[in-house]
């Protein structure tokens, strides 16, 4: 029996509420936590730098045979300056988990930025990873909501993150 993963496909994308569930396992990073109740509030790629805030995305696996269960790594990328956590002293460049999904059904991860010290602007890049070959990413940029708020000042806040300007 053949089985086959071609891609992860981005169904939506953006800045989403959820609940939170059982934790699941670890990552890299830390907790893995299981959601429920996940609803988009803003389909975007720009996401403000605010506490408690997810964003993230549901996809889905494409391959053979649907329903198929396939292993899935999950890497987030931070900006290139990481986060550094004040308690342990590490500074985290990405984060790494995996995961079981079933082939063609809709699934969801995310980001929440549960400490301030999580929250850095720049560049962050959700890959997905299947039998060591990278099947698909998504990349947004998170801008520090409280020093730029006006959209004249937004421009040289993006500068590191201009691969998105006049991507939806």
């Amino acid at each position: 029996d053949e089985h086959r993963v071609d891609r992860a496909s981005v169904l939506e994308r953006g800045i989403f509420q959820a609940q939170n569930g059982p934790s699941i396992g670890r990552s890299s990073f830390g907790l893995v936590t299981k959601v429920r109740d996940v609803s988009l509030v803003q389909s975007t790629t720009t996401i403000p730098a605010r506490r408690s805030l997810r964003f993230g995305l549901r996809y889905v696996i494409t391959g053979t045979p649907a329903g198929a269960e396939a292993e899935v790594r999950l890497i987030t990328r931070f900006p290139e300056v990481g986060l550094l956590d004040p308690i342990t002293g590490v500074r985290h460049h990405e984060s790494e988990h995996t995961t079981r999904v079933l082939v063609g059904a809709p699934a969801y991860r995310e980001f929440r930025f549960d400490q301030s010290w999580e929250i850095v602007s720049g560049e962050w890049v959700f890959e997905f990873w299947h039998a060591g070959r990278k099947i698909g990413m998504q990349k947004f940029c998170v801008i520090d909501a409280e020093s730029a708020p006006d959209e004249a000042a937004r421009p040289l806040q993006r500068a590191n993150c201009a691969f998105l300007i006049g991507r939806a």
